[in-house]
């Protein structure tokens, strides 16, 4: 028997759409980008503190779709999930020379015992520990990669931008351990391959640039950003040769590969993020039944707004900001012998009149995952 998953109503979410500016009892930080707005405005996230959120319901189940995107592309590349110890015995990073460096950005605790901790930021240190106390392993086991997705902490001095400066954040970090420096390249271009596949998928319009590598230091680092005004790194992008590089690498405007001053682009750029790629429509169940049975991508991504003290206008615009791909709306076409629907593509601004046929061909079409 295959599995039915409930629809989803939006009445029944726990959504609490609130009004930002004419909310002065909530303690928000400041407000300083148009995603962190719609995620407070619309319910998808809540400020716990500065820098530290609550993932409502509808954060969580993005979150969770990443997460298995994520699970897939790692697996395909053999990589092992686990979940080291958020607490991270301080002598770790003391040892690496890294407690020093970043002090000031380390949470920071002490036990009963008088024992130091850290609230840790990266598994370096963790990840190398572990293998240097466990037995001799045979190269056969090697490459050896070992990731997680978890919660991290840093003491930002002054959290911004929502999710993206903050003090406690999930991350995704694999540790690979090889045999010799060619084999350490292999594996780290298979893990680069692997981020594009995963960004292609999301349908990101990404920039993949050479990146510092800062206090973790090593010989090679790339970073997949996202152009936006409000961006904190200056990424420069030569027309010439198509070479991309966070300016901190290159530390001035000229391409470091072909040597161009002239035809070199420099743009602000933040970190690539993820999105969420729902359906929600005001239809009756049969249409619900025949999407879910046409396309199990579709299987519980399927929401029904039956808030019916609203209008459709103002149902529609909660969909839009809320960030679903696709709105479809019943309207008078969607009566009679031959009933077409209307949808609303928002990434691609389409509004079309379908049958149901029509509509599944073109999700199927223009749905990645």
């Amino acid at each position: 028997m295959s599995f039915k998953a409930p629809l989803h109503r939006v009445s029944r979410f726990f959504q609490p759409i609130i009004n930002i500016s004419k909310t002065s009892n909530l303690p928000m930080q400041e407000v300083t980008s148009k995603s962190q707005k719609l995620m407070l405005e619309l319910g998808i996230i809540h400020q716990a503190t500065p820098g530290c959120f609550h993932f409502l319901p509808l954060g969580l189940r993005a979150l969770d779709k990443l997460i298995k995107i994520v699970d897939k592309e790692m697996v395909m590349i053999g990589g092992q999930k686990m979940l080291f110890s958020e607490l991270t015995n301080s002598q770790l990073w003391k040892k690496s020379g890294r407690l020093k460096d970043a002090g000031s950005e380390l949470f920071t605790l002490k036990d009963r015992h008088n024992h130091h901790y850290i609230l840790s930021p990266t598994y370096e240190e963790v990840a190398s520990n572990l293998i240097s106390l466990l037995p001799p392993y045979s190269h056969k086991h090697f490459p050896l990669k070992l990731y997680q997705i978890s919660n991290k902490f840093r003491d930002e001095m002054k959290p911004r931008f929502g999710l993206m400066r903050g003090r406690e954040f999930v991350m995704k970090d694999m540790y690979s351990f090889d045999t010799d420096e060619t084999s350490a390249k292999d594996t780290y271009n298979e893990i680069c391959a692997s981020y594009d596949r995963i960004f292609d998928k999301l349908d990101m319009e990404y920039v993949k640039v050479l990146g510092d590598t800062g206090d973790i230091g090593g010989t090679l680092s790339h970073e997949y950003q996202f152009k936006a005004p409000i961006g904190e790194d200056c990424i420069l992008s030569c027309n010439s040769c198509t070479f991309s590089a966070n300016l901190e690498v290159c530390h001035e405007r000229k391409c470091p590969k072909c040597g161009e001053e002239n035809n070199v682009l420099v743009q602000n750029g933040i970190e690539a993020g993820s999105k969420e790629e729902q359906v929600t429509k005001d239809v009756p169940e049969n249409l619900y039944n025949y999407l879910e049975d046409s396309v199990p991508s579709l299987r519980d991504n399927i929401v029904l707004d039956d808030r019916l003290s609203l209008t459709i206008g103002r149902r529609y615009l909660d969909a839009k900001r809320t960030g679903y791909r696709y709105i479809i709306v019943i309207n008078e076409k969607s009566s009679g012998d031959k009933p077409l629907y209307e949808l609303n593509d928002t990434k691609e601004t389409d509004r079309l009149y379908l049958s149901q046929e029509e509509l599944v061909d073109y999700i199927r079409q223009n749905t990645k995952f």
